[in-house]
């Protein structure tokens, strides 16, 4: 599994490194699991360490994009550049931020620029066999449409719900 970006793709995730080049900045999430799969997006979430709004205005002043204030106490900004769409968030480490993620096809990370993955819970396995498995059951519980997610990606990406998931929903 390898990532494809388009240019205008690389040259934006590159101004994205640069406005951190003091601290890391992942591609994380579905962005990831869809590029691996070989899937074009135009939807990326983006993490970084410290603080994701004041982050996003930053990249949305360098890039002349709309800055849209999702929700400032859980620390979520979005910057749309024509069709793309980029989803912000800050935290204190990359680990906390997968470990509270859905599913495993979703805890993975790219810090930029470089193309190393971060891969804790085995998201890059299970996306070659084509499983979904959550990541901790109680981050089910945490929201309810994680539930109906882990369907939808059944349905869309024809994968198998992993026992003990499937058990736990």
């Amino acid at each position: 599994m390898s990532i494809k970006l388009t240019n205008n793709i690389r040259d934006i995730i590159s101004s994205l490194s640069d406005l951190y080049r003091e601290r890391a900045v992942y591609l994380v999430g579905g962005t990831l699991r869809d590029l691996l799969l070989g899937r074009e997006t135009k939807d990326f979430d983006v993490f970084v360490i410290g603080n994701g709004v004041e982050f996003a205005r930053q990249f949305q002043r360098r890039r002349s994009g709309r800055f849209i204030l999702l929700d400032e106490a859980r620390d979520e900004a979005r910057v749309v550049l024509g069709d793309l769409i980029f989803d912000f968030n800050g935290g204190i480490s990359i680990e906390s931020d997968l470990a509270r993620r859905d599913f495993t096809i979703n805890s993975m990370a790219m810090r930029l620029p470089s193309s190393r993955i971060i891969d804790p819970f085995g998201g890059r396995a299970d996306l070659r066999k084509g499983i979904i498995r959550t990541v901790r059951e109680e981050n089910l519980s945490d929201d309810a449409l994680r539930v109906l997610r882990a369907f939808r990606f059944k349905s869309l990406y024809g994968f198998s719900i992993e026992k003990k998931t499937r058990y736990t929903i």
